[in-house]
């Protein structure tokens, strides 16, 4: 075997040492990804079990969350100042699982559940007439796809009611 046949030997087992290495850390980065993505869900998940809680537990706060989704006119002020905190809190919330959901192609029916969450709520006057005064404040990926799917289903289910 000449010299340059050993060199070349050698250069065959670094660079396939260096594949094997780069498979290696693509599989850790792709494992992590995942981990960090399930938490973040898992996190969005528990913050929106958390305002449950909040309305299971407080019955004053219950009743401003139905009677401004069913009526909000009938808010005073400081009732209607808290309906848009709580619902203010409860789509900050989707809209972190939107973006999440998004972001990751692992599971393309994961968002449903919340799509369906937010065309019952903007199907009631109070869900709409909250959008319509806050919904500036959110992401403008997140307003696109309220407004061009949620809102839409949302009036259309509405109008299939009446």
């Amino acid at each position: 075997m000449s010299p340059a046949d050993l060199r070349n030997g050698v250069e065959i087992i670094v660079a396939l040492s260096l594949l094997g290495a780069l498979f290696s850390v693509a599989l850790q980065i792709r494992t992590h990804t995942r981990s960090v993505r399930s938490a973040s869900r898992t996190e969005a998940a528990g913050q929106i079990g958390a305002w449950q809680t909040a309305l299971a537990q407080d019955s004053e706060l219950s009743r401003i969350r139905q009677l401004g989704l069913r009526s909000p006119e009938e808010l005073d002020p400081d009732e209607l100042s808290r309906f848009d905190a709580l619902m203010g809190a409860y789509f900050s919330h989707v809209e972190a699982i939107t973006f999440q959901n998004r972001e990751s192609s692992e599971d393309p029916n994961a968002q449903h559940r919340w799509t369906l969450v937010l065309r019952r709520i903007l199907a009631t006057p109070g869900g709409r007439e909250f959008w319509s005064r806050q919904g500036w404040g959110f992401e403008e990926s997140f307003q696109r796809y309220v407004e061009s799917d949620c809102l839409v289903r949302a009036a259309e289910n509405v109008s299939s009611e009446e």
